[in-house]
């Protein structure tokens, strides 16, 4: 069995036995276990290595950003299901993502609108507060 078998096999039954562990605190006990150097853990395929996003995230988050292909199998899937798993993940890479760079473009569109659209709606209801504060004190029943 080699690395790269061994790396998607931990990955696998962290998946299915520690939903909550670390990438990075995986990375870490799997390169010290093997005696890898950073530069050959970062040439597995399948990795969290150098970014820092993928690091902070937990296996079942990270299954599904870095590996969306897997993601869709694996939630069907039974621990013993392990090759078939593994047999999908020899064909995800490292540049499969869930969400491309145009989603986040058009999802940071879509959160600025929004930001503005709730800045506006803001400023309309202090105003309208302001006038209704007049209007309280310039009506008729109030000055009987």
């Amino acid at each position: 069995m080699d690395i790269q078998e061994q790396w998607d096999r931990k990955i696998l039954d962290l998946w299915f036995n520690y939903k909550n562990a670390f990438m990075y605190v995986t990375a870490k006990i799997f390169v010290e276990h093997h005696n890898l150097s950073d530069d050959e853990f970062a040439a597995l395929k399948r990795t969290p290595a150098g970014d820092y996003y993928l690091n902070h995230m937990t296996v079942t988050r990270f299954v599904a950003v870095a590996l969306p292909r897997l993601n869709n199998v694996i939630w069907d899937a039974k621990p013993g299901d392990v090759e078939r798993l593994l047999r999908v993940m020899r064909k995800c890479t490292n540049t499969e993502r869930s969400m491309s760079a145009k989603e986040n473009a058009e999802m940071r569109e879509r959160s600025k609108t929004r930001s503005d659209f709730n800045r506006a709606l803001e400023v309309r209801q202090a105003i309208g507060k302001r006038l209704d504060s007049h209007r309280r004190s310039s009506q008729w029943g109030v000055c009987k």
